[in-house]
């Protein structure tokens, strides 16, 4: 989660002693598309993600490799919305409405549009963080936050306009996830994957 105090998490401390972590949005992107791929065992999958993660993997000392990669895992969801709904209601895992993968197009163009950033060029130094507070902060008018609205519009109160209603109807057809890439069954994939071992 993005500080405006503190620099973005580079090191992670292992029995006193710091190892440099790369966590460009960019290598947590492959880290989430490893983390779908079902032909990978759970041990290959933390094997790979601690060679993701850490820029010395072979320094670490391998009796940390769990502890280390869950950190980084819980450092990674950590978000300062949502965690406090206030209502038992709403307790369950809010929707999500974007895939990193499936969007990937909308979002690049999204960040041209707004910010003028190549992603392209920025693999490997746009930090997670950063990157995750530029993406929440897309103006609504960008292409990336035109699907999102989309997909969030509910057809309650359009009958009366069968017009609309099939046009939205139409659009969240065309821009329905793929269930199986949507950011929810990412993160749901990275919690059993954290508790996999434990």
């Amino acid at each position: 989660m993005l500080s405006l105090s503190e620099k973005p998490l580079q090191f992670i401390q292992i029995d006193g002693k710091a190892y440099e972590v790369k966590l460009s949005f960019d290598n947590v992107l492959r880290f989430f598309d490893m983390m779908d791929d079902d032909e990978l065992s759970q041990q290959d999958k933390w094997l790979l993600a601690f060679s993701i993660f850490f820029k010395k993997p072979q320094e670490v000392p391998q009796d940390a490799l769990i502890e280390s990669v869950d950190s980084l895992i819980k450092y990674l969801v950590k978000s300062p919305y949502g965690q406090n709904t206030g209502s038992d209601e709403q307790s369950g895992t809010p929707i999500k409405y974007f895939s990193y993968t499936q969007d990937a197009e909308a979002i690049y163009a999204s960040f041209m549009q707004a910010y003028h950033i190549d992603l392209i060029e920025e693999q490997g130094r746009l930090h997670w963080d950063q990157f995750k507070a530029l993406l929440n902060g897309l103006p609504a008018n960008t292409c990336f936050q035109r699907i999102v609205s989309i997909r969030q519009k509910t057809t309650e109160g359009m009958e009366n306009d069968p017009k609309a209603l099939a046009q939205l109807v139409e659009a969240q057809s065309y821009y329905a996830l793929d269930s199986e890439v949507n950011a929810q069954a990412q993160d749901d994939a990275l919690a059993a994957f954290a508790n996999s071992l434990f």
